[in-house]
């Protein structure tokens, strides 16, 4: 193996947002890329990415398109192409709103922006939306990382069946996760309500302590 490589073993499971967190707080690298177990990446995937974040040092992350397929991936022409804004005023707006402006497992994320704005809330569920929720606030407070996709299909995103998300969308009443959205926007709102009254509020310490961790409590 390469000695790059360090793989860690765990006996249970506490989500996949705790493992993230683990491997970014250890990883010597500049940036992040997260690729999980059942999703499929496309050889040129690292390479894409990397060279083109590395283009301009305010590029934060870099998305791209990827292909999605239900459960067991067997040709091409059967999977859904998803794709999203290149710009990044648009993939903002889309953020703002929490709609799709760009995907975790396609991306290519700066580490410093974790150093900033804080790491994953280590819910079982949801919260790499609300770190890019976070995202948006910062980028809208300071100006200084920009965003962007590229138009390349460079992931095969795997979708359960069985998943809540296929049973009951994200807008139902009765979604875990339409109700964490609402739940994490109280607390951004609390955050930029700070900031309007007191401008001169660290926005990275904010949005640092600024976490949804009680949600499942409540």
């Amino acid at each position: 193996m390469d000695e790059r490589i360090r793989p860690y073993y765990f006996q249970d499971n506490k989500g996949p947002y705790v493992r993230r967190n683990f491997a970014i707080e250890r990883v010597n690298s500049d940036f992040i890329v997260i690729q999980d177990a059942d999703d499929i990446m496309r050889p040129a995937k690292l390479e894409t990415l990397y060279n083109e974040i590395t283009t301009d040092e305010r590029l934060g992350i870099v998305g791209s398109f990827y292909h999605s397929f239900l459960d067991e991936f067997k040709e091409l022409q059967y999977a859904e192409k998803q794709e999203f804004p290149l710009e990044h005023n648009e993939i903002i707006d889309k953020l703002g709103n929490w709609r799709a402006g760009i995907c975790h497992g396609s991306a290519i994320i700066r580490k410093e922006l974790f150093q900033s704005i804080g790491l994953y809330d280590e819910n079982p569920f949801g919260a790499d939306s609300f770190w890019l929720a976070k995202v948006v606030e910062y980028v809208r407070c300071t100006a200084d990382v920009k965003l962007k996709n590229i138009p390349e299909f460079l992931m095969l995103r795997r979708t359960h069946s069985s998943s809540q998300t296929q049973i009951i969308p994200t807008d139902n009443p009765r979604s875990r996760r339409g109700l964490y959205k609402q739940y994490c926007e109280g607390k951004l709102r609390k955050v930029r309500q700070k900031l309007k009254d007191s401008p001169h509020t660290d926005i990275k310490t904010e949005l640092k302590n600024c976490k949804c961790l009680d949600f499942i409590e409540k």
